[in-house]
């Protein structure tokens, strides 16, 4: 039976007699540098569940809600989006008639791209809207109205943004959720 050989060490030089290792100070300077790399890359490398598409829809919502919220609040008025799920846009607006809304002013109008498509809005308690105009009224004491909105893309993708009451925040769902 044969014993392999192994580095030994040798006292005068205090180091292994096999030259083809690393040192210690070397591997960490190595895993350091990977580290800090891996740091800035791992951010930049998420994957989207949302196209730009859907994300520029869901910016638009959450800016469009959160400033709402705060304009009727600040200017004790109450203020409106309307979502047109005929012709797939929404906008901002205060309260009309039901004869004049297709006349009034659209401030802050956002049409939907071409590759996503307005499905439905619901509202807790009562029927879902699937044509016509919806209203989701936002009330000076800086609640407004809980509703659904719900959109689906080319690709069959759909998506639930929440709106709630008593928050600022709307809740994004990849998925069609109801109350």
């Amino acid at each position: 039976m044969k014993i392999p050989k192994l580095p030994l060490l040798n006292p005068l030089k205090k180091t292994f007699s096999n030259n083809h290792a690393f040192t210690l100070i070397e591997l960490v300077v190595v895993m350091a540098l990977i580290s800090i790399l891996l740091f800035f890359a791992i951010p930049r490398l998420d994957i989207d569940i949302f196209s730009d598409d859907d994300r520029n829809l869901s910016t638009w919502i959450l800016f469009t809600v959160k400033s709402l919220k705060e304009q009727a609040q600040q200017d004790a008025t109450q203020l409106t989006l309307y979502v047109d799920l005929d012709n797939n846009m929404m906008w901002t607006g205060g309260v009309v008639d039901a004869e004049t809304i297709e006349t009034a002013p659209k401030e802050n109008q956002y049409k939907l791209p071409e590759g996503i498509q307005l499905l439905d809005v619901e509202f807790p308690g009562m029927e879902q809207k699937s044509s016509g105009i919806a209203e989701i009224y936002f009330y000076p004491k800086g609640y407004s109205d809980k509703a659904v909105i719900h959109t689906r893309d080319n690709d069959n993708n759909r998506h639930s943004y929440v709106i709630e009451p008593f928050l600022s925040e709307v809740k994004i769902h990849d998925r069609y959720i109801e109350f």
